[in-house]
């Protein structure tokens, strides 16, 4: 029980002294905000074209082409005999 008091009597010390357990977080951005340009955002996707594969497949595929939708993070990828 003596250390409950203790406790008790520590904190309404670092109370009334002013410290606070948790350090003042600044809430506003340290920026500007900018608004997306795009007309549709969530609608972007990145095409990325690999090759030439070595070895190619048993199909002679020798290249990738990998669509990816940037908000969804989807891919979607095919393998090609001849660079398009």
């Amino acid at each position: 029980m003596a250390d409950y008091e203790a406790l008790i009597l520590g904190l309404k010390v670092v109370t009334e002294m002013g410290v606070t357990r948790h350090a003042h977080l600044e809430l506003t951005p340290t920026q500007e905000l900018y608004y997306v340009t795009s007309p549709w955002p969530f609608s972007i996707w990145d095409l990325d074209f690999m090759g030439v594969i070595n070895p190619p497949s048993s199909e002679g595929h020798k290249f990738i082409l990998v669509a990816t939708k940037y908000y969804t993070k989807w891919v979607e990828a095919i393998s090609l005999k001849i660079a398009i």
